[in-house]
Formats: C-alpha cells, sequence, structure tokens
C-alpha cells in the first residue's frame, strides 16, 4: 500500500507503507501535515506522529520517506498551524518537560524563553530535588526544534540556574519557608580527568583531528565496529550461540517488541551510554560530520539530541533504500549524519538476505568503498562484516584503528592495516569505548557543554 502526501504548493511528500502486504482488510489512512509534523491515523485511530522527514516504526506499522511514484486516495491536508509559542513558554517556565512517546525521549527545562536539553547530570540533580519531567503535549513538541537552548549540563550549572530563575523548586525548611541547601554530589561521583594516563597516539589523533577542522579540510570518517554491542554475551541472550548468523536470524523473527525486551538488560550491561556521550561532544564542535554504524542499540541516536534536530539526520539501513542513503551522504545539509547499516532494534524489518547475513545493495556499497577509502578511525572490530571489510580494503586513505587487543597475524584488521600503513593502531585499556572517547574529548576540549577549546589555546 502506497501513500503520497500533496503539501503546499503542489510539492510532494511520497510515503511508502508496508503494512500487511497480503491482506485483504480494507484500510482507511488520513495524513495530517502541521508545520513539520506528520501525524497518520488509520481507521480512526492514530499511528504514527514524526517530523517530516523523518522515518518511524511505531506499534508494527512502517513508514519511511521514499521515492516511489504512487497515488492514494482518504488523504486529508490541513492548513499550517500557527502556534503561540510564547504562550508554550510562558505554560512551561521553569518546568522539567519531554516528549510523549516511545523510547527514551530526550528532557528538557524550560526558562528564559527556551527549552534547554538536559544532560544526565543535570537531570540526576532534579530527581534528588524531587522534580519530576512532565510530559508535552502533541501541539507543543515542534516549539523544541525551534527554541532549544544550550544544553544544561553539570549539577553547579543546574543549580545556579534553580536558585536565580526558579527558586520557588527549591525545597524549604518549615520554620523559616527559605530555600534549603540543595544537595551535593559526593567527590567519590566526580570524574577526574582521565583516569588513564591519555597516550601518545590518542593525542596525535586528536591534534590532527583538530588541525582539519581549522583548515576547513573535511573530517574524518568515524566507523564504529559491531564488536561494541554485538558481544558474546549479547548474541547468545538472543540465540543461545555465538554464531552470527544464527543471531541474526533470531532477531529478524522477532518483533521489535520482543529485540528490545531481550537485549535491554545485555545492552544495559555494556555501559556504553558514557562513552556516546563523549563521541557526541567532538561531532557538535564540528570535529565529526558522518559516523557509520553497525550497531543496532539506539545509544548513538539519543547521544545525538545534544543537537538540534535540524543539524542531524539519522539514516536507518533497511527503513531507508541503499540509494536513498546514498544520496542523502552527497548532500550538505544537514552537517551530521548518522549511518545505521545493521538497521536499528526498533525497526519493523532488518535488512538482512535470505540466508541470514548482511550484503550492501550495489549503490550504498559503492557510497561505502568511496567514503571509506578516506581518511577513517575505526573503533571497535568488525570480525564478520565482510560487506564492511570489502569497503575498507583497497582505501588509499589513512586507517586508524581502536581495538582493545592487537589485532592478531591473519585477521582482517592485520592485513587491512598492512594494506593501509598510514594511521595507528591504538590499543590497551585506553582503546575501550568509553576511555577512548573520553580521553578524544577531553583533548579536544568539548567535554562537557561549556568546555574552552584545549588545542586552540
Amino acid at each position: 500500500m502506497e501513500i503520497v502526501l500533496i503539501g503546499p504548493g503542489s510539492q510532494e511528500r511520497i510515503l511508502d507503507s508496508y503494512i500487511f502486504p497480503h491482506t485483504l482488510q480494507t484500510m482507511h489512512f488520513t495524513i495530517v501535515a502541521i508545520e513539520t509534523q506528520i501525524s497518520v491515523t488509520l481507521n480512526g485511530t492514530e499511528i504514527m506522529r514524526a517530523q517530516a522527514d523523518q522515518y518511524t516504526d511505531v506499534g508494527g506499522v512502517f513508514l519511511e520517506v521514499c521515492r516511489a511514484t504512487a497515488t492514494f486516495s482518504n488523504i486529508e491536508i490541513a492548513p499550517p498551524v500557527s502556534f503561540d509559542h510564547q504562550a508554550i513558554l510562558t505554560k512551561r517556565n521553569c518546568q522539567r518537560v519531554m516528549p510523549d512517546k516511545p523510547g527514551t525521549p530526550p528532557q528538557f527545562f524550560v526558562y528564559k524563553g527556551k527549552f534547554h536539553h538536559l544532560w544526565p547530570e543535570a537531570a540526576e540533580l532534579l530527581n534528588e530535588l524531587r522534580i519530576r519531567p512532565k510530559f508535552l503535549e502533541p501541539e507543543e513538541e515542534p516549539i523544541i526544534q525551534e527554541l532549544e537552548g544550550a544544553p544544561i549540563g553539570s549539577r553547579a550549572e543546574m543549580e545556579d540556574i534553580l536558585k536565580e530563575f526558579c527558586p520557588e523548586l527549591l525545597p524549604t525548611t518549615r520554620q523559616s519557608g527559605k530555600p534549603m541547601a540543595i544537595p551535593q554530589q559526593p567527590p567519590s561521583a566526580e570524574r577526574p580527568v582521565p583516569a588513564i594516563a591519555v597516550p601518545p597516539a590518542i593525542r596525535q589523533l586528536a591534534a590532527l583531528i583538530h588541525a582539519r577542522r581549522e583548515a576547513g579540510d573535511q573530517p574524518y570518517i568515524l566507523l564504529l565496529g559491531s564488536s561494541l554491542s554485538l558481544t558474546l554475551e549479547v548474541r547468545q541472550a538472543v540465540c543461545g550461540s555465538d554464531d552470527w548468523e544464527a543471531f541474526w536470524t533470531a532477531m529478524e523473527r522477532l518483533s521489535a517488541a520482543e529485540r528490545r525486551a531481550l537485549l535491554a538488560g545485555p545492552f544495559d550491561s555494556l555501559n556504553l551510554t558514557a562513552g556516546y556521550r563523549y563521541l557526541a561532544q567532538p561531532v557538535q564542535a564540528g570535529y565529526f560530520d558522518l559516523i557509520l554504524t553497525l550497531n543496532v542499540d539506539d545509544a548513538l541516536d539519543e547521544s545525538l539530541r545534544i543537537l538540534s534536530a535540524r543539524e542531524y539526520q539519522i539514516l536507518t539501513h533497511g527503513q531507508v533504500s541503499g540509494t536513498e542513503i546514498a544520496a542523502a551522504l552527497g548532500r550538505t545539509h544537514p552537517r551530521v549524519k548518522a549511518v545505521k547499516l545493521r538497521g536499528d532494534i526498533n525497526a519493523y524489518k532488518l535488512p538482512l538476505t535470505p540466508e541470514g547475513q548482511f550484503e550492501f545493495p550495489e549503490r550504498l556499497e559503492k557510497e561505502m568503498e568511496r567514503l571509506l577509502s578516506q581518511d577513517t578511525i575505526l573503533v571497535g572490530d568488525i570480525p564478520y562484516d565482510t560487506d564492511i571489510q570489502r569497503c575498507i580494503r583497497q582505501g588509499e586513505g589513512a586507517l586508524w584503528v581502536v581495538v582493545p587487543e592487537e589485532p592478531r597475524p591473519g585477521s582482517f584488521l592485520y592485513n587491512a592495516k598492512r594494506a593501509r600503513p598510514r594511521g595507528e593502531v591504538i590499543t590497551g585499556p585506553e582503546a575501550e569505548f568509553v576511555p577512548f572517547f573520553s580521553a578524544l574529548a577531553y583533548e579536544l576540549g568539548t567535554e562537557g557543554p561549556k568546555s574552552n577549546n584545549k588545542l586552540a589555546i
């Protein structure tokens, strides 16, 4: 079943819907476009609400923007709605708010006429003060993209905001009615400057990354290997085996809800969230524009929410065709693009072959070959990812490899580095995901929302 949405000025937004393709059931859709949002109603029930040009899998109903040509009846287009921004900001002032949607949506704190993204440290202080998040109404959510301010990162920053702008939220003593002291974070919880001494190779890499940005050169391509999250423990949780084909075949047979339920515990135990947060900081500062990942969890998606919605795009293979991904990577806007080459744990369908393997479509493979022939940083191993291995093998650019263990003779990484000697291999404890990106963010001076640029001195 295919849907075409005709927008103002007869411009087409084409939505391709794969919903029970063999059913004889009659289905009636109503699609309403409100500013940049699209809402879809199926048989009288809203099944999707999302930003235009983004991709969503809600309740097993999958929709994607594509370039198909088709027509569909029962389409209604509502005229653009003017939001009273000031009324929303006044209503939500000094509130901790979040969108009402599945998963782990971002949280914001409203003050001084803007929505400010809450980082974990600041949110932790609000938790201790029992300031709970409130859900935004659907019609309020678009304002987040337009009015989001600088993120609130630290406890101290959140404390200053509460004292200056929202003192009424602070607990008071019964006797005086004056604000009580805000609970302080114990010293043991403070994260010192890297616990592991930053090795010369990471310092050298940070200096090169910084120099490229200052010179206006194209940033390094950042590739995140499948070994980061698809560990032996994760694979065994799904299929009881360490066999990759058995793992992916089992994943394909599970619904999105079943995947989430089965993998939530194993993924959480990996403790990668801090690493993704450190990764997102150099991205926000302009040090990386393109991230290719072979992981299916949503930790990368969540970390990129420190950027405004206009600054980045997540392209998920399987939800977006290889041709469309290749075309999107050729565009200059948005600046930051993240490509999930193995699909997404929440997706209706994973991009697998009938044999339970991954193989890039021809157009996407050519695009990956072009990109990965350039200077690339590979974090994590890719031991069974033969399609991405083919794209790396012949490159002329530098190849930096970040893996805890030295590549063994005969392994792909060992052979790839012999073929592409430019760049270093970083190994040891500092090459683990979280320590590496923590050290890199520290060397680049991006750690924390208000840090100065250390390398610019």
